[in-house]
């Protein structure tokens, strides 16, 4: 559990004006499950780093979905492969019926 955030802040700005293009934190820091997420930590993060400068880990996809109810579609997650195609559905992508139909499209360019 992060217990001093503005220590972790203040290291993340260091990062970033060393050059970090973006700065991770893992989602299971800043909650213990789904249901307590420390929003205010999370609220405090995204205030001072900025939305386009942080991502966050999401372990489970209670996490994501919490993540994108409170802070839109566009917000950064970390998930593993095999939750992308349920990311995306969460984030309003229109896949189609099944998850291969995307795989066709240009969203991917392999």
């Amino acid at each position: 559990m992060v217990e001093d955030v503005d220590l972790l802040i203040r290291r993340a700005e260091r990062c970033l004006e060393a050059g970090a293009d973006m700065i991770m934190i893992d989602a299971d820091d800043v909650c213990k499950y789904a249901d307590s997420v420390r929003a205010d930590v999370i609220a405090k993060v995204i205030g001072r780093l900025g939305l386009e400068k942080t991502m966050f880990e999401a372990s489970s996809a209670q996490t994501s979905e919490w993540f994108i109810k409170h802070y839109g579609p566009k917000v950064n997650l970390f998930v593993d492969h095999s939750q992308v195609m349920d990311l995306e559905c969460l984030r309003g992508r229109n896949l189609g019926i099944n998850h291969t139909s995307v795989l066709g499209s240009s969203y991917f360019l392999f």
